[in-house]
C-alpha cells in the first residue's frame, strides 16, 4: 500500500506522516510506557519521534527515541509537541496486534489518525490529542561504576522469577559476575549471573550494593524488550549508546551507581527505549 501526503495542487496536507513495517516495536514500547505514564507529550520533528517524561511520583524517567531513518516512511515538515493519553494509545495499538504495517498521520493539534493494515483489513483510528505540554528532561551524563549488557531472554526470566516472590531487587557485583538479590515475605532469592556470552561487562568497578529497585518497573521494561526479531547488529547506525555486538545478540544495557537511578536501555527495530528508576 502506498500512502501520499499531498493534495491535488501538490501542497503538503499533513504535519507528520510516519509508516512502519515493524508495528510490534511501536506497540510493545507504548505498552511498557502505559504502566508508568498517563498523559504525555509526543515530540515530532524532521529528525524523528520521541517521548521523554518523569512519572507522577518523580521516581522513574522513561524515554523513546525513534529516529526518522528507522521508519519505512517519515515525513515531517515542522517541529511539533502533541499531548496524548498513553494508556489509551496503548489500547488502540493492542487492537493492531496482527497488523503488518502502521501509518500515523498528524494534521493538527486535535487529532492523530492511526491506520493499521494487515490480516486482510485496514483499520482506521482517530486518536484525540490533548492540550498538554511538559518541560523537556534528560538523564544527566555521569560515570557508572557498573555497566553491562545482558541477554534479553535472560533478563526477562530473572525479572519474572524475582517479581513473583518479591517487590524490590538489589544488584551486587561479585567476583564471578552479577548477583540479583530480592527478599519477599517468605524467601530471599539470590540469582547469580556469571560472566559468559550472555553477560558482558563494560564497567566492573561497583564496590557496594546498589538499589533496591522496583521490580514492577523492571517488569514493565521487559514489555518493551519483548521484540527479539531485530538485533542491534542489523542496524548500521544503532540508536542510543549501544556498541557493536555479534549478529543475533540482543541485549539490555544496564547502568548502576549506589544511590542513583538504575538505567536500562534496549534497541528495537524503531530505536531505543530507556527507563531510569530511582532506588526505593
Amino acid at each position: 500500500m502506498t500512502f501520499r501526503n499531498t493534495c491535488c495542487n501538490g501542497h503538503v496536507t499533513a504535519t507528520m506522516i510516519a509508516v512502519t513495517k515493524s508495528p510490534d516495536s511501536l506497540r510493545l514500547a507504548i505498552d511498557a510506557l502505559a504502566g508508568v505514564l498517563v498523559d504525555s507529550t509526543m515530540r515530532v520533528s524532521p529528525a524523528g519521534f520521541d517521548i521523554r517524561q518523569l512519572d507522577s511520583a518523580g521516581s522513574t524517567f522513561v524515554a523513546l527515541s525513534f529516529p526518522r531513518d528507522k521508519w519505512d516512511v517519515w515525513t515531517c515538515v515542522e517541529h511539533g509537541h502533541y499531548g496524548v493519553n498513553i494508556p489509551s494509545l496503548a489500547k488502540v495499538l493492542k487492537t493492531a496486534k496482527n497488523a503488518k504495517e502502521i501509518r500515523i498521520e498528524i494534521k493538527d493539534k486535535a487529532n492523530m489518525l492511526l491506520t493499521a493494515v494487515g490480516a486482510c483489513m485496514e483499520t482506521n483510528h482517530t486518536v484525540n490529542l490533548l492540550d498538554y505540554t511538559i518541560n523537556d528532561f534528560k538523564v544527566p551524563d555521569m560515570d557508572y561504576p557498573l555497566e553491562f549488557d545482558l541477554n534479553v531472554k535472560t533478563f526477562k526470566r530473572v525479572i519474572r522469577d524475582l517479581g513473583s516472590l518479591a517487590d524490590h531487587v538489589t544488584l551486587r557485583q561479585v567476583q564471578l559476575g552479577i548477583e540479583f538479590v530480592a527478599s519477599g515475605p517468605f524467601t530471599e532469592q539470590r540469582v547469580l549471573l556469571p560472566k559468559s556470552e550472555y553477560l558482558a561487562f563494560l564497567n566492573d568497578g561497583l564496590n557496594a550494593p546498589t538499589g533496591p529497585y522496583s521490580l514492577r518497573i523492571l517488569s514493565l521494561f521487559t514489555r518493551a524488550a519483548a521484540d527479539m526479531r531485530q538485533s542491534m547488529a542489523t542496524s548500521s547506525t544503532p540508536t542510543g549508546s549501544f556498541g557493536p555486538h555479534p549478529p543475533g545478540y540482543e541485549v539490555v544495557r544496564m547502568r548502576a551507581k549506589p544511590g542513583m537511578p538504575l538505567v536500562l536501555e534496549h534497541c528495537t527495530a524503531l530505536g531505543a527505549v530507556l527507563f531510569a528508576t530511582a532506588p526505593v
